[in-house]
């Protein structure tokens, strides 16, 4: 039988039996004018999905680990479709607003609604959704400045019956690279790469990419997944020199130093066979040296290259 909170019957509830994690419909009725149900199914254990009319005002529910050997009748209670208002502060792990970061909120209920905002400078955010069950998504797409991004789910779902104040804790950490000359000076205008990395645990999955520039101070930071691995990439000075470097693993906030190498000049003018100046050209250079950088720099227009 299928009610709802008020013990009043509800007709018309299509009542379909599937797989017990399954989506395939092994068996579906119609509750008749008394909100009663009747299927025949072979032995075994099922999940029971329940979509009221859309017109009742009902939210619909899949019940989980439900055995066909048993002779008790099921009694199934339908809540309202009921609209919360939920908010909070996104939070990094240690417990840093992650300002402007997207909050987004994935529902898990059959017919649920999905839901997102941005958070503001101080990680605030709030939004209205469907009562239902949701798993929470947070988009830190440049939500420190830079053009780093990370995307973590939390997979343990969430029940949202109520207006609710909820912070949101993301295993999000700060990585810090700092590019130094040999005497310590700092170096601004130094670019890094993070390859597209995904981190798949038990209790949140997602990924880190993007690309970013030393500022005034010579420092670099980005926000990452925690559990990202170590990872090979380069220093790009702004001369043109590429200094290969191994970020190390992200384990929470972590610092890395990057000192400068000596290095030389290299300039001149790049020419066809006839001897005319290749305006605007790439100039490559590649190592062929053991643990050697490369480098690349655009001629100008009269063909003159320097890295």
């Amino acid at each position: 039988m299928v009610k709802d909170t008020g013990d009043v019957e509800q007709p018309d509830v299509l009542v379909e039996v599937l797989p017990a994690g399954g989506s395939a419909v092994v068996a579906s009725d119609t509750t008749d004018d008394f909100g009663q149900f009747d299927l025949s199914v072979p032995s075994g254990t099922y999940d029971i999905r329940f979509t009221p009319p859309a017109d009742s005002g009902l939210r619909s529910y899949l019940a989980t680990g439900v055995s066909a050997d048993s002779t008790t009748p099921l009694t199934v209670v339908l809540k309202s479709m009921a609209v919360a208002h939920v908010q909070g502060t996104v939070r990094d792990a240690a417990g840093s607003p992650l300002r402007n970061a997207t909050v987004i909120l994935s529902s898990t209920s059959p017919g649920g609604s999905n839901g997102f905002v941005q958070a503001d400078v101080n990680g605030h955010y709030a939004l209205d959704v469907l009562a239902g069950t949701y798993r929470y998504s947070v988009d830190c797409g440049g939500c420190r400045g830079t053009n780093f991004y990370t995307y973590v789910t939390l997979n343990a779902p969430v029940e949202i019956d109520h207006d609710l104040t909820r912070d949101v804790i993301a295993p999000i950490a700060t990585l810090t690279v700092a590019v130094r000359n040999a005497d310590g000076t700092p170096v601004s205008g130094a670019s890094m790469n993070y390859n597209f990395t995904n981190v798949d645990t038990a209790d949140y999955s997602g990924r880190t990419y993007g690309s970013g520039n030393t500022d005034t101070s010579g420092n670099l930071t980005a926000p990452v997944l925690i559990g990202l691995p170590q990872q090979s990439t380069s220093i790009r000075l702004p001369g043109g020199l590429n200094i290969p470097i191994t970020l190390p693993a992200i384990n929470g906030d972590t610092s890395t130093t990057v000192t400068v190498p000596a290095s030389v000049r290299v300039q001149g003018t790049v020419r066809d066979a006839a001897g005319s100046p290749l305006r605007n050209a790439t100039v490559i250079l590649s190592s062929t040296s053991p643990g050697g950088s490369n480098g690349f720099v655009q001629a100008d227009v009269n063909g003159h290259y320097a890295l």
